[in-house]
């Protein structure tokens, strides 16, 4: 299946992004989040895709209930002409608007979870930079504290080894 433009943007996007991530992976429990992460979004694709083959036809009909309160429910915005007649949809292309509905519906379904594949990423690559930006937080603190200027360790009597 050939992808179209902004699908293979997206999938370039959404390669690099994992790509930068795994960077940055430093824990077991990071990788491991990691794999679970696109292991749900499979899950999560091939249900949708399973689930879109099974009830097309259920989906389809309530897409043509819509359209059909669609088309009668308002009239034009504008005045008709006296001479016009309205227009009734065909059922072939009822269905047809349909069919494209129920797609256009699955293709956000789709994007959507992907969309959500992307955001956790995010949140693990966020939750990843602020446990390193502590843990230097951390070691600069301890290295403050533990500093001791050379004068302060004559004044103790702490001297460093000699050479004999």
């Amino acid at each position: 299946m050939s992808l179209s433009t902004s699908e293979s943007l997206h999938e370039v996007h959404r390669l690099a992004v994992q790509q930068n991530l795994t960077r940055a992976l430093r824990t077991p429990q990071d990788w491991a989040r990691f794999g679970e992460i696109g292991q749900e979004t499979q899950d999560r694709l091939a249900a949708e895709r399973e689930a879109f083959q099974q009830h097309y036809a259920k989906r389809l009909e309530p897409a043509r209930q819509v359209l059909l309160r669609e088309e009668n429910g308002r009239p034009l915005e504008h005045p008709r002409p006296t001479w016009a007649q309205p227009t009734r949809s065909d059922k072939e292309t009822l269905d047809q608007k349909a069919d494209r509905r129920v797609r256009t519906d699955h293709a956000r379904r789709l994007a959507a979870i992907q969309q959500d594949e992307l955001d956790q990423y995010k949140a693990l690559r966020e939750t990843i930079r602020s446990r390193e930006a502590l843990q230097g937080h951390a070691r600069e603190r301890f290295n403050q504290t533990n500093t001791i200027s050379p004068e302060v360790a004559k004044s103790r009597g702490w001297t460093g080894p000699t050479r004999t």
